[in-house]
Formats: structure tokens, C-alpha cells, sequence
């Protein structure tokens, strides 16, 4: 009879270190182990490993009963199988012990164990449901699932009049069903993207500017100097100016 180990975890950041060393003191020659989530095509790589290399009159071991897994008729097949090849099955923490033949309590505990287990997880399931509707409440469209929306340049054209017109954040994400975290994206960017214009326009401006000052008065009241402008004007000041116009403000401009 050999004493087999098996270790399993819940997420890559949980550690196995206290599952195999509770394994190990106990006895076991083997351990399988391995970061898995629980669900059943997930573990079967471990738990097929396991179940080819034990023998009958094998014992398996875990630290705790749910460590087979997280639903139970997954847990129950396991048991099953452990059954059919006349393997026996411990639970440390739990003292089920499917050896102790005339022991009914063992038995019984399993199924008891497996059915907090599988409540557990519907708990659980209950929980990000509820974690979900309140996302999608807040105005987080993509926690309704599905692929999402596909910002491209049009959008974010579209988005920049939005901004433009005065709208919100949440009333631009419900018009384009995207997620307000997705128009906050696009907010940023367009952002940086005036952000550099302006610095672009304000080097090529300070030919035609004497100050820093004035610079940034052009900049920022870029139709008024326009308007200024006739037919005695520097053409390339004028060509310039409406480039500021369409790209920084966004406004078409018919040349005078």
C-alpha cells in the first residue's frame, strides 16, 4: 500500500507549501500538485496523472475534502473511481477515512462535506452575479458581457464632439455603449493629443508672435485673430491659423 499525495490550490497566487508539508508528515511516498482553479477541465491533468499512477490498495490523500475539487458531483465521480478501483481515500482535516470499511460516518461525511461544497460555490456564483448588476448599474457596460465595442478613430471623433457639446462621461458611454472607464480612455488621449498640437502650434507660431504671451492668446482665441485677418495678411499665418482651428478647435474654416 502506498500513501498518495495530492495538493491543489485555488489561484496561482495561493501556495502549496502547507498542503504538501501536512502531505509529506503524514506519509505520503507521492504527491501530485498543482495550481488550478478547481474546475473539472482545469484539474484533469493532475487528477488524470493521479489516477493513472495509483494502483489498487493505493491510499489518496488531501488536507481537505474540497481539495478534490469545487462541485460536488466532480468530487462524488472522483470518490467513485476511487471506489471502483478499491483505492482509499483520506481527509486530513476532516478525519474521513474510506479505508475504515465499517466506519457509515466516513461515508456520510463525504456526501455532507460535498454538498457544503457545491452551496459554497453557488454562493459564490450568487455573489459575482450581484457583483455584476451593480457594475453595470454604475454604468460598467462591459460587465454585460459579449464582446466589447471596437473604439476606432470614428468613435473617437464622434466622442471629441460629445466632449465638444458638453456631454458627460456616463451619457457619452450610454450613447456608444462602451464603459465609462473606456470614454475616460479616450478623454485622456484626445487630451494628450491636443495637448501635443499645442505645443507643435506654439513653436511654428513664434515667427510670426513676439511673446510667449501672445503665443498663447493666438492659441487659445484662434477665431478672433482670423477674423482679423484680410487680404494683406501673411498667407502662411493665415494658412496656419486655420489649421489650429480644425485640428486643436475642431472647427471647419472656409478661407477668407
Amino acid at each position: 500500500m502506498a500513501l498518495i499525495g495530492y495538493a491543489r490550490v485555488s489561484t496561482q497566487s495561493q501556495d502549496l507549501t502547507e498542503q504538501i508539508e501536512a502531505l509529506e508528515k503524514f506519509g505520503c511516498t507521492k504527491i501530485f500538485a498543482g495550481k488550478h482553479s478547481g474546475k473539472a477541465k482545469d484539474n484533469e491533468e493532475q487528477l488524470s496523472k493521479m489516477l493513472d499512477y495509483v494502483r489498487e490498495g493505493d491510499v489518496v490523500v488531501v488536507t481537505k475534502f474540497d481539495r478534490l475539487g469545487r462541485s460536488l458531483n466532480q468530487c462524488l465521480n472522483i470518490l467513485e473511481e476511487f471506489k471502483k478501483q478499491e483505492i482509499g481515500f483520506i481527509a486530513l482535516d476532516q478525519n474521513i477515512d474510506t479505508t475504515k470499511k465499517t466506519d457509515p460516518l466516513s461515508v456520510a461525511m463525504i456526501h455532507l462535506l460535498g454538498l457544503f461544497a457545491e452551496l459554497e460555490r453557488s454562493f459564490i456564483v450568487e455573489r459575482t452575479q450581484g457583483g455584476k448588476q451593480a457594475k453595470i448599474a454604475a454604468g460598467d457596460l462591459r460587465a454585460k458581457g459579449g464582446r466589447p465595442v471596437k473604439i476606432n478613430a470614428g468613435m473617437k471623433e464622434k466622442i471629441a464632439k460629445d466632449f465638444n457639446n458638453g456631454l458627460s462621461l456616463s451619457e457619452t458611454a450610454r450613447k456608444h455603449k462602451i464603459s465609462i472607464a473606456s470614454v475616460k480612455n479616450v478623454k485622456k488621449e484626445l487630451k494628450e493629443k491636443k495637448d501635443n498640437l499645442h505645443r507643435s502650434y506654439a513653436i511654428e507660431l513664434e515667427k510670426f508672435c513676439n511673446s510667449k504671451e501672445e503665443i498663447e492668446d493666438v492659441l487659445n482665441n484662434t477665431q478672433q485673430h482670423y477674423n482679423k485677418c484680410d487680404e494683406n495678411s501673411d498667407a502662411e499665418y493665415m494658412c496656419l491659423l486655420v489649421d489650429i482651428l480644425e485640428n486643436l478647435h475642431g472647427k471647419n474654416v472656409i478661407l477668407l
